[in-house]
C-alpha cells in the first residue's frame, strides 16, 4: 500500500492521525511511525470517533471486507 507513495503523502496522511507528530524524514521510519501510532487503541478510538455515520459505514465494510472500501458496492448499498 505505502510502495507507491511518497514521503510528501506519508507525511499528509499522519496529519490527520490525533496526535501524530515526527520529525522522521526516511520514508520507512514514516511508515513505522505511523503503524506504531495507530496500533494505539486509544488513538483508534479517537479517530473512530470523529467519523460520521456514512464514514464509519464505509469503515465497517472495508473492515468486513478485503481492507478496501469498493467505493461502487457501497453506493449502491448504502
Amino acid at each position: 500500500m505505502f510502495e507507491d507513495l511518497r514521503v510528501d503523502d506519508i507525511r499528509k496522511l499522519l496529519k490527520h492521525i490525533p496526535g501524530a507528530s515526527t520529525k522522521a524524514t526516511r520514508k520507512a521510519d514514516l511508515v513505522a511511525y505511523g503503524c506504531e501510532v495507530l496500533e494505539n487503541p486509544a488513538t483508534l478510538k479517537s479517530i473512530v470517533a470523529s467519523l460520521d455515520a456514512v464514514q464509519r459505514l464505509a469503515l465497517a465494510e472495508a473492515v468486513h471486507g478485503d481492507g478496501r472500501l469498493d467505493r461502487q458496492r457501497f453506493k449502491a448499498k448504502h
